[in-house]
């Protein structure tokens, strides 16, 4: 065996530099060497056993020949894949320095899939099983959303798509406007789900705003079935504070509204009387409404609740009910429709990704509805 070296190896950081480790008891009795130039110093006894390919390699007698390489009397396994991937590969393999180890990191995401090739090319199971543990437990899914999901859907993570695709709602931009790296290795039938996924959202979002303005007929009381629906569901029309069970001041007609504002009852001849509420909320809501279509978040729901702007602002400081009440029914209103949007959301996703895969929605047509048609 010869003892070869090149000016550009260099050693890998700690603890696979080769430096003495007082955490070891043992000095490497290998190197790995990757493809650009960084020298790992390990012990082939944590290889074994950890990995099934190197289990097998180092127990399989094998004599030195003269080309091998080696430096510092220690045998040199050269190696394909990179040091930033197999850095990350050992670190998992080996016994775990800190917690932090164990933690997926921002960085992660560059190297994760071929992370997770070079971990079963090499039998790192223990690593493959590290991974799947790991990366659903992230906290910065939301600002990498998509990328996870691809990365989840190629690796087969059904809880880390689902959590993706619903930090994927939190985006203020078209889905077909996303681009990310990992999105050149999905397949189209993929990227079209995750849109379908997005888009159905959006409707179910719409479709809940929208119904919290429509016109009812005889008026809302909260003791009404059309409101309350069966006893363990939330009300299907929003038009109560849940906890007190007291009209929201842009339904009740009780209030001391100004003359241009609260709620308007419509009585026909020949038709039941119906009440529409404030004409600042149904304002508002429209415009909500085509809001959501594009962030059907609940998180972007209360902020977007509240931010009541131009005119509707105007009529609402311009009455004496709303003014007093209005933003304070706003805030309770904004917490409660965000929870029935989430539940919509959580049913999609439940529906839509129970195997890794978020699986083509039926989209049911939503009728358009404007504020003078109500």
């Amino acid at each position: 065996m010869s003892d070869q070296s090149t000016p550009f190896i260099r050693d890998a950081p700690a603890p696979f530099s080769g430096e003495p480790d007082p955490d070891n008891h043992r000095a490497p009795d290998f190197i790995l060497r990757f493809s650009d130039g960084v020298d790992f110093h390990v012990h082939k006894d944590f290889l074994k056993l950890t990995s099934d390919f190197f289990d097998g390699m180092f127990s399989i007698p094998k004599a030195n020949g003269p080309d091998d390489l080696s430096r510092d009397g220690l045998t040199v396994l050269t190696m394909a894949e990179p040091n930033k991937v197999l850095y990350r590969l050992l670190s998992l393999a080996y016994p775990a320095q800190s917690v932090a180890g164990y933690t997926a990191a921002e960085a992660d995401l560059d190297v994760v899939l071929a992370l997770h090739e070079a971990a079963k090319k090499y039998g790192f199971f223990r690593v493959l099983k590290l991974l799947k543990e790991m990366l659903p437990n992230i906290s910065f899914a939301e600002a990498h959303s998509h990328r996870l999901f691809a990365i989840a859907r190629l690796q087969e993570l059904p809880v880390l798509v689902r959590k993706a695709a619903l930090h994927t709602l939190k985006l203020d931009v078209a889905p077909s406007a996303v681009k990310f790296p990992e999105m050149k290795l999905l397949t189209w039938d993929a990227v079209q789900n995750l849109f379908d996924f997005h888009h159905a959202c959006g409707v179910a979002a719409q479709s809940i705003i929208l119904r919290t303005m429509s016109s009812v007929e005889g008026g809302p009381t909260y003791r009404s079935s059309h409101y309350r629906g069966r006893e363990h569901e939330k009300p299907l029309f929003l038009v109560y504070n849940w906890g007190t069970q007291r009209l929201f001041v842009w339904w009740d007609l009780k209030a001391k509204h100004g003359e241009e504002c609260g709620p308007a009852r419509m009585a026909g001849l020949y038709q039941p009387a119906t009440l529409t509420p404030a004409h600042w909320f149904l304002s508002h809501m429209q415009s909500l409404s085509y809001q959501l279509r594009l962030q059907p978040s609940h998180e972007s729901v209360k902020q977007r609740v509240l931010g009541v702007a131009g005119f509707n602002r105007e009529s609402i400081d311009a009455c004496p009910a709303c003014s007093e009440k209005a933003d304070r029914d706003l805030a309770t209103f904004a917490s409660q429709l965000a929870v029935c949007i989430e539940e919509s959301n959580m049913k999609l996703a439940d529906s839509s990704c129970p195997s890794g895969a978020v699986s083509h929605i039926r989209v049911i047509p939503l009728i358009a509805v404007t504020v003078g048609d109500l």
